[in-house]
């Protein structure tokens, strides 16, 4: 006689990821275009490859237009390359996929379902049995702070509430690969750094494999292993930085690190080129 499968238990703590799970992203010699609204060719990227190791975080800046966000649709299976290859734990990334995690810079909360609704909404669509379903929205939404507001709407949270929402939203369905299109860009800057400890403090326990596009060079610095810096369109990697800093890392403390503001001076200057040489295109 079988033995029966064990039950999955209530956990206080949210269980993203084994870091042997996570899934190694390989781009190779990738190039995209698009066509305008005049059917005039338009190159978004060229000759992008980059290797991103299972569990590691890395972050990507470059000029506005450079083709950041089209690079992460790409390798979410959201977009095909025009050119070259994408392997996502080696396969070819397909849109939906269970693995894959996307976090946008706006909530896009549903206002008619509560904070738990709207977390619990990726594992209805799955099939989840409702007291599993029950048990991992509450456990994801205590890691993110929002244990006491499981029952209110979206009209009733802060900006900052209604993100942390939607990044539970992601993290339920425990994805291995989690790419984040600039999540906190729109919040204010103390709610900004209360997100990046949150973050921070959940990742650093489980090491999911972390793409990140932002125009914020400070925030890549805190929360990344490494940087690409992406020229003007087409987007090229211009340059990659090393953030060597040492884990974990206190967000109200890296402003006293001497390393965090040489590595911002030297990010800045390689970006600055950039936006001036795109000012003089224009």
């Amino acid at each position: 006689m079988a033995t029966p499968a064990p039950q999955r238990k209530a956990d206080t703590q949210l269980n993203i990821v084994d870091s042997a799970r996570g899934a190694q992203v390989e781009v190779t010699g990738v190039e995209q275009y698009f066509v305008s609204p005049l059917r005039e060719k338009v190159q978004a990227l060229s000759d992008i490859s980059l290797l991103v190791e299972p569990g590691e975080f890395v972050a990507i800046v470059g000029p506005s237009g450079c083709g950041k966000t089209t690079l992460l649709n790409l390798v979410g299976g959201l977009l095909e390359p025009t050119g070259g290859g994408i392997l996502v734990g080696g396969s070819a990334p397909r849109a939906g996929a269970p693995y894959l995690g996307y976090l946008f810079a706006r909530d896009c909360l549903l206002n008619w379902r509560t904070a738990a609704g709207n977390v619990a909404l990726p594992l209805e669509i799955r099939g989840v049995a409702r007291k599993e379903r029950e048990q991992r929205v509450m456990a994801t939404l205590t890691a993110v702070g929002l244990r006491d507001f499981v029952q209110s709407y979206p009209a009733q949270l802060s900006h900052g509430m209604r993100q942390r929402v939607a990044l539970a939203r992601m993290l339920v369905t425990e994805p291995t690969t989690l790419l984040l299109d600039e999540p906190f860009s729109a919040l204010d800057a103390q709610t900004r750094l209360l997100m990046h400890s949150r973050f921070l403090a959940i990742w650093e326990r489980h090491r999911s494999t972390v793409l990140l596009i932002t125009h914020d060079l400070g925030e890549a610095i805190t929360l990344a292993d490494r940087v690409i810096v992406l020229s003007r369109r087409p987007g090229r990697i211009k340059v990659e930085f090393r953030v060597d800093m040492p884990r974990p890392r206190q967000v109200a403390e890296l402003q006293a690190n001497a390393r965090y503001h040489e590595l911002f001076r030297r990010m800045w200057t390689v970006l600055e080129e950039e936006l001036v040489a795109g000012e003089d295109d224009i």
